[in-house]
C-alpha cells in the first residue's frame, strides 16, 4: 500500500500485481510479493520478509538478474533489520534492503 500511496501522491502512472507468479524453463516458478510498472517503462519489485531470509538471498540475486532490475529497484523489506544492517546487506548483495521505516522514504526517490 505504501507503494500505491506514493504512486499517487506523485501522480505516477503505474500498474501493480500481488503475488504475481512467473515461470521459467523448464518447470521453475517464482512468486513475486509486489511487483510494479512505473511510467510504463521501470520495473519496481518489493519482496516482504518477516524472520530468516538469508537462505533465500541466492534466489533474489539470481530473480534480479534474470528480470535485469537495478539494484535500487529490487527492494527486500526486511522488518526488524535497522538501518545499518540495511546498509550493509545493501552493499554485500546487491539488492536494496530496507525495513518496514525505511520503505516509504527509498520508494520516494524512485516514484
Amino acid at each position: 500500500m505504501t507503494g500505491v500511496r506514493m504512486c499517487h501522491e506523485q501522480k505516477a502512472e503505474y500498474a501493480c500485481a500481488r503475488n504475481l507468479v512467473l515461470s521459467f524453463p523448464p518447470n521453475e516458478k517464482r512468486e513475486l510479493d509486489v511487483f510494479f510498472l512505473i511510467n510504463k517503462t521501470r520495473p519496481l519489485y518489493i519482496e516482504c520478509k518477516t524472520g530468516e531470509f538469508r537462505q533465500d538471498l541466492d534466489k533474489y540475486i539470481s530473480l534480479k538478474k534474470i528480470l535485469s532490475i537495478e539494484q535500487k529497484h529490487f527492494i527486500l523489506c526486511v522488518l526488524d533489520l535497522d538501518p545499518e544492517q540495511c546498509k550493509g546487506l545493501s552493499a554485500m548483495h546487491g539488492l536494496t534492503f530496507v525495513n518496514m521505516h525505511t520503505l516509504g522514504q527509498h520508494l520516494s526517490t524512485l516514484i
